[in-house]
């Protein structure tokens, strides 16, 4: 599991145990505690202090840790290179043991004797003891300031699709309940009520993977793989999107695409993309979108006073809620003031 699954995951297990959690330096031991022992001995002596700070050190560390043993590798495989022959065993040549004046100076290929690259060996880095990365001394590899300023999408592996990359300001109930600038209400999405968070921290618009799942709502492939940063530091990706989704406000329908991600709280999150189509902007203090389409009368959407969230749930939604352990109960209510 890497730093941003286990960050995803303990967000979503604290809101079960809030008590344990709710004090800022007992959320980040806690957190502390549950990372990879070689991630933990190297983040805990910062001693930081906040919950943002160890998961975004932790991130950093990991990928050090990723990117030196993926540097291991690689001298591994140099030096377990075959042997080679031409014709019989007559020939047989090892290349390690030439002798010492072609150490000083590139080989019959042109390449390093050292470590096979263009250059002469004395110039390697291997004998001057410089950056792996940016070939200045005084500092090793793992430590090189070039190298730490590339973005972390960078350094992301295994996939042929072209990456492109987004951002959440809020992802959870509790980002929400942190931030004024953000409105929370329900609205038909395809017609179905859905909880929507009006995000103007967000790049793109989102919807929920088990929303959906739940109503079977067709989902086409993206042609580019999609990142999308976390508030709290972590990465999140997907290559699926829903396109021309039906969004209604005061009988308007606002389609939009909506790019589909593992979220828990909300099932819908609106962002800068579909709020600067329609000319929405936020009022902070009134909790409301306000929309200025060209060419049309102003409207407003009110949302949610509170940041509490909807008294209805589903029941797949109760069952898994049941499967987590939450405890549930079974009551038979009566309007006494009706006749029966």
């Amino acid at each position: 599991m890497t730093v941003a699954e286990y960050e995803a995951k303990f967000t979503e297990l604290a809101k079960f145990v809030p008590k344990l959690v709710e004090d800022e330096q007992d959320r980040v031991h806690k957190f502390e505690m549950g990372l990879k022992t070689e991630i933990r001995k190297q983040v805990v002596p910062y001693e930081l202090t906040t919950y943002a700070a160890v998961v975004n050190k932790a991130l950093i560390i990991e990928r050090e840790v990723n990117e030196a043993f993926a540097e291991r590798e690689r001298n591994q495989k140099k030096r377990n290179r075959p042997a080679e022959f031409k014709g019989g065993n007559k020939n047989f040549k090892n290349p390690a043991q030439k002798p010492n004046k072609d150490r000083n100076s590139k080989n019959e290929n042109g390449k390093c004797s050292r470590c096979g690259g263009n250059h002469e060996f004395a110039n390697c880095s291997w004998v001057t003891g410089s950056c792996f990365h940016c070939g200045q001394k005084g500092h090793k590899i793992a430590d090189c300031s070039q190298r730490n300023e590339i973005k972390s999408t960078q350094a992301m592996e295994g996939s042929q699709k072209p990456k492109t990359q987004g951002r959440v300001f809020a992802l959870t109930q509790q980002d929400a309940q942190a931030s004024n600038a953000v409105v929370i209400g329900t609205i038909p999405v395809f017609d179905i009520y859905a909880y929507v968070l009006f995000d103007p921290g967000a790049t793109h618009s989102f919807i929920s993977s088990s929303f959906i799942k739940t109503h079977n709502i067709l989902c086409e492939s993206m042609t580019t793989k999609f990142y999308v940063e976390t508030p709290v530091g972590g990465m999140l990706s997907t290559d699926v999107i829903c396109k021309a989704c039906k969004i209604e406000i005061i009988d308007r329908e606002l389609p939009v695409d909506l790019i589909v991600l593992d979220m828990r709280d909300f099932d819908v999150i609106l962002g800068m993309n579909w709020l600067a189509t329609y000319h929405a902007s936020v009022d902070c203090h009134g909790k409301r979108e306000n929309f200025q389409i060209s060419g049309e009368p102003a409207f407003s959407f009110c949302g949610n006073q509170g940041t509490a969230f909807p008294h209805i749930i589903s029941a797949l939604q109760a069952g898994r809620m049941l499967r987590k352990g939450c405890t549930g109960y079974l009551a038979s209510v009566i309007d006494i003031c009706c006749p029966r």
